[in-house]
């Protein structure tokens, strides 16, 4: 199907597109026309040669940043959504020869489009060209209330920055409903849950992945605001935390219950702490490039632990006993400086874990040459010399 360019999917109460879509680059005309979707995969994005798309009556709650992407776009249509607003990468698709998106309940166009009100805005009240997002506002009481998915991440950001608005709010009700719809199954971008949770992985596995800094703390303020409530830690299989600058490991992780895979390399992390054995399901944790000095002891109640990575770390000058890595019977990768590797060498016992400990660390072990007796030299020289007399030189390497 890499090579087709029509393809119509209007009329048949899809609740999802899969991020497959991205694959068919030759696509010129996609319509979605009259589904149930609440959201967009990015992949969309990828389809350039796109010149018709059409996602009306939809439950589309925000406009898919990737369709900026879209640069040969001739027809959009967004009808009948439920878009509150719109995001700066609009402007980038300057070929628009028809933009249609009345039927949306929007309350606010950013400044950065104003100069396309002209354009792409002529039906809209000239009072919804402000300068800031209209956040939902603490009544006398200090509740807040949250009727759209965007307004959570107005109101959180608005939380984040602002310390006087932060002490009148005592209370906050998101009832993530629209109007005249269901529940949201899928939450659009920076909302809770954030934007990259999969809700499932290559193996089946529920994960959720943070891939900046920004987006981690946008998830811990909405946490502190609304909590886990749709009971998400309990799912997590895979969890993706690396490359966040993390001092410490968040507790909502220990939270996590049926975590399988643990992702932490490439922070800031100084300890692990004891908690980490809660986590019994856990089969792989990846700890390197931190600043680790000492791993907890309680590591050795992962007996289903099946790899773990330390490299990058400053953990040969441990004076403490590091874990026994014998306590894991399951242990298949370990991946260690050779400080650290020695270190858990010296703690083995047997030479049948030393041998184990080697296979880990992927080093050959090397077989006891058999001393050769005087016969098999002179042997061996004689072959030498018959060599080099029937093809006039030796032909051993």
């Amino acid at each position: 199907l890499t090579n087709l360019k029509f393809l119509n999917l209007k009329n048949n109460k899809l609740v999802a597109l899969p991020k497959e879509i991205g694959k068919l680059r030759s696509l010129l005309w996609l319509s979605l026309l009259n589904n149930q979707l609440a959201s967009v995969p990015s992949q969309i994005g990828k389809l350039t040669k796109l010149r018709m798309l059409s996602l009306s009556d939809n439950q589309l709650t925000i406009f898919p940043p990737e369709i900026g992407e879209l640069s040969n776009l001739w027809d959009l249509f967004f009808e009948n959504n439920q878009l509150v607003t719109f995001l700066p990468p609009v402007e980038r698709l300057w070929k628009f020869v028809s933009f249609r998106i009345f039927g949306n309940p929007i309350e606010y166009i950013p400044k950065e489009l104003h100069k396309w009100r002209r354009r792409f805005f002529r039906e809209f009240d000239e009072n919804l060209f402000l300068d800031e997002p209209p956040v939902p506002q603490p009544d006398n009481f200090g509740k807040v209330t949250l009727k759209h998915p965007q307004h959570r991440i107005w109101f959180r950001d608005e939380y984040k920055k602002n310390l006087e608005f932060r002490e009148r709010v005592r209370t906050v009700e998101s009832t993530g409903r629209l109007e005249s719809s269901a529940l949201q199954k899928v939450c659009p971008v920076g909302c809770w849950p954030t934007a990259n949770v999969r809700a499932i992985g290559p193996e089946n596995k529920l994960v959720k992945e943070f891939i900046s800094l920004e987006q981690f703390i946008n998830f811990q303020t909405e946490l502190k605001l609304f909590g886990d409530s749709d009971n998400e830690f309990e799912r997590i299989q895979v969890l993706v935390l690396q490359g966040l600058q993390l001092t410490e490991i968040p507790p909502f992780v220990f939270e996590c219950k049926n975590l399988e895979r643990l992702f932490l390399e490439d922070n800031d992390l100084k300890e692990v702490p004891e908690e980490i054995g809660k986590l019994q399901k856990l089969t792989f944790i990846g700890l390197g490039g931190n600043c680790l000095r000492q791993l907890p002891l309680a590591l050795e109640n992962l007996t289903n632990l099946r790899g773990i990575i330390l490299d990058g770390n400053p953990l040969d000058g441990c004076p403490e006993p590091l874990p026994h890595f014998e306590r894991f019977p399951k242990l298949e990768v370990l991946s260690a400086d050779d400080g650290v590797a020695m270190r858990f060498y010296a703690q083995c016992k047997s030479d049948k874990n030393k041998v184990r400990f080697l296979r880990l660390l992927g080093i050959p072990i090397e077989r006891r040459k058999k001393k050769r007796t005087e016969s098999e030299k002179d042997w061996q020289y004689r072959k030498l010399i018959f060599q080099k007399s029937k093809h006039g030189k030796s032909r051993r390497k």
